[in-house]
């Protein structure tokens, strides 16, 4: 069982250790999640109809954007944040290693293929039924991080390939999962009334958390697969 007291205690300690190194990487993703939910915020007047579409489509498109943004600077920093946990990368160039994930082209698109697979199923799944639909999301959660594992080792798999490991790999730890992610909540919330400013904290807190619980049901899958 991921024991996550010690684990986010850990987590803390080593955010304490190295405090500029993981708020730097993780100050892009921030500034991007900041700008996305605030710049594009608009109030359009309800009694003309023009202005509300001509207002909301492009604040719907810069959110959008601002989100994908958001999306790839954190899949950099969470990726080297495993790297670290691994002892496969060390402290330096923080800034630098937020925009590491587009430096492998192939495996940055391979991944944004991987991921509209799995909105999609998740989508499908929510169509049929809310709760299993959520319960899904659980079960993909480590695909992302499953792929890049294989394709950095030479060992590339298909997409449905990661999502049946993800699936299988999570088995027993779904539960888990969501207590760990309820235990952010108040995290979330602090984050939402200080316009995001606590973020600079609560982010790369989280994204070390995350990235221990990963390499945990990895190494507890490998296990049993042995």
């Amino acid at each position: 069982m991921f024991d996550r007291f010690e684990e986010k205690n850990a987590a803390k300690k080593l955010l304490h250790y190295q405090q500029r190194f993981f708020f730097v990487l993780f100050i892009p993703f921030l500034i991007a999640t900041i700008v996305g939910s605030v710049a594009f915020q608009v109030t359009p007047d309800p009694d003309n109809v023009n202005t509300v579409f001509q207002q909301l489509y492009p604040a719907l498109f810069g959110t959008i954007i601002f989100e994908i943004i958001a999306g790839i600077f954190y899949w950099g920093a969470f990726a080297t944040t495993i790297d670290v946990l691994r002892g496969n990368n060390d402290f330096n160039n923080p800034l630098r290693k937020s925009f590491s994930f587009i430096d492998n082209q192939g495996l940055f698109w391979h991944t944004v293929v991987l991921v509209i697979i799995i909105k999609v199923f998740t989508f499908l799944w929510t169509l049929l039924f809310f709760i299993p639909g959520i319960i899904k999301t659980f079960s993909y959660s480590q695909a992302i991080w499953i792929y890049r594992d294989a394709y950095l080792s030479g060992n590339k798999i298909s997409y449905l390939e990661a999502i049946t490991q993800s699936r299988q790999m999570m088995n027993h730890h779904k539960l888990e999962y969501f207590v760990l992610q309820l235990t952010f909540v108040g995290w979330m919330i602090l984050t939402e009334i200080t316009a995001g400013i606590v973020g600079i904290y609560v982010f790369p807190y989280m994204g070390i958390t995350y990235a221990k619980f990963y390499l945990f049901v990895k190494n507890e899958h490998e296990k049993v697969s042995q």
